[in-house]
């Protein structure tokens, strides 16, 4: 029996469906998913250092749309959450949030890499 417990980063029957389950499309999919969330990250970093809400905001909305279309759950929660504080106009609460967001991502990464070894 499968242990029910294993953190999920990626929510494979979404990203399955948006690529017709094609393993060339999911790799290029995967490929620019990645690619374009750690330039996100980098803009949301910088963003809380220069203390521009309206960045944060930017960044944190993309992130939280393009992962929501791929299946790539762990990040989105706090993506919405650091999409509030930019839209409240707070940075000063986002870098723990950030903080999860990364190893969100990071999850992600591997788990990525694992389904597309397959």
């Amino acid at each position: 029996m499968e242990n029910q417990n294993i953190f999920v980063a990626v929510n494979l029957a979404t990203l399955n469906d948006i690529t017709d389950n094609d393993d060339d499309i999911k790799r290029e999919v995967v490929e620019i998913y990645l690619a374009q969330t750690v330039i996100n990250l980098t803009e949301i970093e910088l963003a809380i250092s220069i203390n521009d809400a309206a960045k944060l905001y930017q960044y944190a909305h993309k992130t939280v749309g393009g992962s929501s279309i791929c299946g790539m759950t762990a990040i989105v929660e706090p993506m919405r959450q650091l999409e509030k504080l930019g839209r409240e106009g707070n940075t000063s609460e986002a870098s723990p949030i950030l903080a999860r967001a990364q190893n969100a991502f990071t999850a992600i990464d591997a788990e990525c890499r694992r389904i597309l070894e397959k």
